[in-house]
């Protein structure tokens, strides 16, 4: 890692981080490397305060090779993670099951860390606190507003006044509904910064802790798909355990209210479900409420002076990529290097970060774009959706051809190569769409050319 550079002779530059979320964390860890005064504010309780079983909202999320890296850079142990009871396992096999049926799968061939989002912040936050750095956390806070020429942010703490906190670079990881990005957006000029937020079209619930040995050994998710297009799998993530989601459109959850409702949802749409499981799980979803199942943010720019937004506050994805915290702390650990490349500057830092981060998280939300209408969500009809159908076919054949030279899209580009561009992808992508489309016109056109003279000549 490369040496921090020497503290200004005003002492050490001050990093103010809202957010105390795995992006947030990331980013106080490489910038309190590189010789900053990191505080952070986060508007939760300490994640000790909070029982494990206390939020219904707990989504699982997954470490793939990209976020591994960033972690690294930022000075995080990763075997710490693996500990036992920790909340986090690895798994190398997800096995996709409908109607009974085995619709084959994936296997890493790497260690995909999955875990609910809290056990990532207690995890990290506990190796935070234990590193030694000028990082201060402060929990029950929140950001009630800028001011970028005095360079100070307004934080409530608990019940109390809001109280003016210099900065000379803030971080926005305050998430999805950032308040630092409303807050930025009002400061500058009109139209210099621009969002967008796009709920997804689904709620969601989830399962916790129910005993399933029949789901087999350790290092493997299985996925119950549903009949009902449109709909995502439960899944599982801990030995003899279901953790997981449901996820269905609106209307999916209409009518819906007893254990009584749900156990028929079960056997219904997934009848191959293990029926032991069936009564406890639907108890926890009749008394679950249902979230949306995350929301897309798109912003038009990731800073303005002295303030850098990051993670789902500056982009935010669907969990249909397993990419979304990923490129979270890809963003922490790069405000690091910037640091690093411009010779300690954190002034230049926010506007750096735009240039090298916005292109690939514009690409990212295509895929994740992409990835929706390919998954069936907008109907078996949607042309995309046929278009992967055959793209699917076609790969699967290769991969058999050639032995696992050629692998499925999703994990020899979004998972396996840490390095490799969310845009350099989803270039290949389009190259491949085209020429799929192109053949597959090819060949109907063909297909026109041999039957026309033999209609004309039956009629």
């Amino acid at each position: 890692m490369a040496e921090s550079p020497a503290a200004p002779p005003g002492g050490k530059p001050l990093v103010v981080i809202i957010g105390g979320g795995p992006a947030g964390l990331c980013a106080a860890a490489a910038l309190a490397r590189q010789g900053c005064s990191v505080q952070v504010f986060e508007r939760r309780e300490h994640p000790d305060r909070i029982p494990s079983d206390a939020e219904d909202r707990a989504f699982v999320v997954g470490l793939n090779p990209r976020g591994r890296l960033a972690l690294s850079k930022a000075g995080f142990d990763l075997e710490a993670f693996e500990r036992p009871n920790s909340g986090v396992v690895a798994v190398r096999d997800v096995k996709a099951l409908r109607s009974g049926k085995k619709q084959g799968g994936v296997r890493y061939p790497f260690k995909m860390l999955l875990g609910d989002r809290m056990s990532w912040v207690r995890l990290m936050l506990e190796q935070v606190e234990g590193m030694g750095l000028d990082i201060t956390c402060t929990f029950n806070t929140a950001c009630e507003g800028l001011d970028l020429q005095g360079r100070c942010a307004s934080i409530r703490r608990g019940e109390g006044p809001a109280e003016p906190v210099p900065f000379d670079l803030l971080v926005g990881a305050d998430g999805v509904y950032s308040k630092v990005r409303g807050s930025l957006a009002e400061a500058l000029p009109p139209g210099q910064l621009t969002f967008s937020l796009e709920p997804a079209p689904r709620l969601y619930k989830v399962i916790r802790d129910v005993p399933a040995e029949e789901f087999g050994g350790g290092g493997q998710v299985s996925q119950f798909h549903s009949r009902a297009p449109g709909d995502s799998p439960f899944g599982r993530y801990e030995n003899g355990k279901l953790c997981g989601t449901l996820r269905m459109n609106e209307k999916g959850w209409e009518g819906l209210h007893s254990p009584a409702d749900y156990e028929a949802l079960i056997r219904t749409h997934f009848p191959h479900f293990p029926a032991a499981c069936v009564p406890q799980v639907a108890a926890q979803l009749a008394e679950r409420s249902a979230h949306v199942a995350s929301t897309r943010v798109s912003a038009s720019t990731f800073h303005g002076p002295g303030v850098v937004l990051i993670g789902d506050a500056a982009h935010a994805v669907l969990p249909l990529t397993g990419n979304g915290m990923n490129s979270a702390l890809q963003d922490g650990a790069m405000l690091g290097e910037l640091l690093v490349a411009h010779g300690g500057c954190l002034e230049v830092v926010p506007a750096a970060f735009t240039a090298a981060r916005k292109a690939d998280a514009d690409a990212l939300l295509w895929l994740d774009k992409r990835s929706h209408t390919r998954l069936g969500f907008e109907g078996r009809w949607a042309p995309r959706f046929l278009l992967a159908q055959v793209q699917g076919a076609v790969r699967g054949a290769l991969e058999g051809l050639t032995r696992g030279a050629v692998r499925p899209w999703v994990t020899s580009g979004l998972y396996e190569s840490p390095d490799l561009r969310y845009s350099t992808i989803k270039r290949r992508l389009m190259i491949e769409d085209a020429a799929t489309a192109a053949a597959l016109l090819g060949a109907a056109a063909a297909a026109l050319r041999w039957l026309a003279p033999r209609l004309t000549g039956a009629a």
